[in-house]
Order: C-alpha cells, then structure tokens, then sequence
C-alpha cells in the first residue's frame, strides 16, 4: 500500500518575509514540489508582519491541511527547537547575581549535543540557541507552533527517531548548511547569486529526484535563498523519512534538547538518492 507523505519545508525567522515555505508531496517513489512562497505571500501579510502571528500560523495550518490524499504531515523547520540541558536547568532557579559552580562547563550551558554532533559530522557549528540572536528565531517558531496546536498539547509532536509509517503529524529539526556540506555540493555565494542558486537547485533535483508540480516554476524556487533553504528542509525530511540520517545515541535523551536530523557525508554521490 502507498504511503503518502507532506512535507513542509520551513527556512524559519522572526518576519514573514524572510521566512521560505516549500510543501512537496512523497509517495514513496516520487516527490513533487508543490509550492514555494515567501511566508508573507502565502499569508497575505505585510513583509515585516511577524513571523508567529495568527495571520501566518493560520495560513500554515491552511497549508498543511489543504487538500490532497496524504497519510502524514512532516514539518521540516530550519530553527532550533529547544535549549541545551544545562542552560535550561540553570536559568529555571537561578536569580540575578547569584554564583554558578566555579566547575560549570560553559560549553555544556550554550551547546547541545546535536550541535556538537553536527559540528563533527561537518565542521560546522550550528548557532548558539543560548548565546546568539538565534534564540529570537527559536522562540518565535515555538510560538507559531502553540498556534498550531491550537490547544492540543499532543498535535505536532517533535519527533524521536526517524522513518515513515508511525506518525500522522510531526515536527523535526533540519539545517541546510549541514546537508549543503554532507553532499558535498558546491554552494558558495548561493545566498546572493541567483545563478549559483539556479546551479544548486538543479543539483538538488538531481540527487532527490525532484519533480516541479503544476505552477511551481525554477524561478519561484531560487527566488531568494529563504526559499531555496526551505527547498533544502524538504530535502533534509525526504532523508529522515529514508532513514538516511545521523541519529542519536541510544543513551541519549533528545526530548529536553532536540535533535537536528541530517544525513551523515557521502563520497558516492550514486548513493545520495
């Protein structure tokens, strides 16, 4: 029996317009884009408009309940989704002016360990959540979230391990430039070159066997790179999906933290799909 999954791509931020939004169907076999949009097109927003407000979080619920016959949702957010252990055990009793143990590993308070494990797989470190502005994009995609949710603390769940099949709905953490890096595709300047970007989605097509739908056109999707990111958060889900992907330890509780899912290098590129 086919099983049918949406895909949500999502190249987050705080304002409407700087936010990517791709939505591809997979049926096992074939995946198709099926749109690719700005947020603040797809909610008919101001560009400034923020990002969690009812008027987006209302047009991605529309997005990811529009029709067609899917079994599973999987949204694909390119935005931290929790706060390392430490920090979060830290803050939660902490008052202004008061001591930390004089033995505090610091790197512990500002990284987690999925960003460590991407840092090895790819020589990337990902943003700080605890450190840096990032933490604004954060909070901003978990509020859009609550709007989502609309009350159901158990729609949308974060997702614990990878695969098709065992969930209708769910919400994973991907990162464009780690799986730019574990594809070993050249990508520099793609951010400001539309030529480049046009080169780079056609590798993208190539390695995922991607098919543009009806009224999806390649300049719709290198747009700009909020778009083209958001391509790549499909692209990060279809590899989750496979099961393609760098999972965590077994001993490791990822429910506090989160976990970014991306596949681990390839050197065989007849192996990426």
């Amino acid at each position: 029996m086919t099983h049918t999954t949406r895909l949500i791509g999502l190249d987050w931020a705080t304002k409407a317009d700087r936010v990517g939004v791709v939505t591809a169907c997979f049926d096992g076999q074939h995946v198709v884009i099926e749109s690719a949009r700005a947020l603040s097109e797809l909610a008919r927003t101001r560009g400034q408009t923020d990002a969690h407000g009812i008027e987006c979080a209302s047009a991605l619920n529309a997005l990811a309940h529009s029709s067609g016959d899917v079994d599973a949702t999987l949204l694909c957010v390119d935005a931290p989704l929790g706060w390392p252990d430490a920090f979060r055990a830290l803050v939660g009793d902490h008052d202004a002016g008061d001591g930390v143990p004089t033995s505090f590993d610091f790197d512990a308070l500002f990284r987690r360990a999925t960003d460590d494990a991407v840092a090895t797989l790819t020589g990337q470190r990902p943003l700080e959540v605890s450190a840096n502005f990032i933490g604004r994009t954060a909070g901003s995609v978990l509020a859009m979230m609550e709007h989502l949710r609309q009350g159901d603390a158990d729609a949308w769940p974060t997702l614990q391990e990878c695969g098709s099949g065992h969930f209708a709905q769910g919400l994973i953490e991907v990162y464009p430039g780690a799986l730019l890096t574990c594809l070993n595709t050249p990508s520099r300047g793609y951010k400001k070159n539309k030529k480049t970007r046009r080169a780079l989605l056609d590798e993208l097509m190539l390695v995922y066997d991607l098919e543009l739908g009806v009224g999806v056109t390649h300049g719709a999707v290198i747009a700009n790179d909020h778009i083209l990111d958001a391509l790549m958060c499909v692209c990060a889900g279809l590899d989750f999906l496979a099961g393609r992907v760098h999972s965590p330890p077994e001993d490791l509780d990822i429910q506090g933290e989160g976990w970014i899912w991306v596949r681990p290098p390839h050197t065989d590129k007849e192996d990426h799909g």
